[in-house]
């Protein structure tokens, strides 16, 4: 039952009751209505009684289709939550993605400047090394230089005083 059938109840079964109660007493008395008349009443009796079950009929109609409504409303809900949450996990899987390929991207420019320097630190101590080659060799030609330098002076010199002991003898 809703709330239009409680009303209509409460004000047509009291009626109905009264009416019914005349009718019998009327019948006793031999004052009954005519039959046309009681056939009258009883179709509109009938066609009470259907309009009212078309009634109860609609109300369930009416509550089943809210009911269902309702259920969509439920279904779209939850439908349009899974699709966010999926949305989340989406973007935090695409931040949290970019984010190791920043740390991959700094890690590889660590390691190649780290690279780069040892390159630097070999190429400037080889050339290093190279430096201290050409002074060695450097050193090397003066130390024979001033050594074919001692020892010419200290054949001029014996030169002199091969001369000197010549002329003096």
């Amino acid at each position: 039952m809703d709330l239009l059938t409680i009303p209509r109840t409460v004000v047509v079964l009291p009626v109905h009751l009264a009416r019914t109660s005349v009718d019998l007493a009327l019948r006793a008395v031999g004052l009954g209505e005519p039959p046309a008349a009681r056939a009258e009443r009883e179709r509109a009796a009938e066609l009470h009684a259907e309009a009212d079950q078309r009634a109860q009929e609609a109300a369930e109609v009416r509550e089943a289709g809210r009911r269902r409504a309702e259920e969509k409303r439920q279904q779209a809900r939850r439908r349009a939550e899974t699709r966010r949450r999926a949305a989340n996990k989406q973007r935090e899987t695409k931040a949290r993605q970019a984010g190791e390929r920043a740390d991959q991207r700094e890690e590889s420019a660590h390691k190649e400047a780290e690279r780069v320097e040892e390159r630097i630190d070999e190429v400037a101590q080889q050339a290093q090394l190279d430096q201290l080659g050409h002074e060695a060799q450097a050193l090397e030609k003066r130390d024979e230089a001033l050594t074919a330098q001692d020892e010419a002076q200290r054949l001029h010199d014996a030169a002199g005083t091969a001369k000197a002991d010549r002329k003096a003898s």
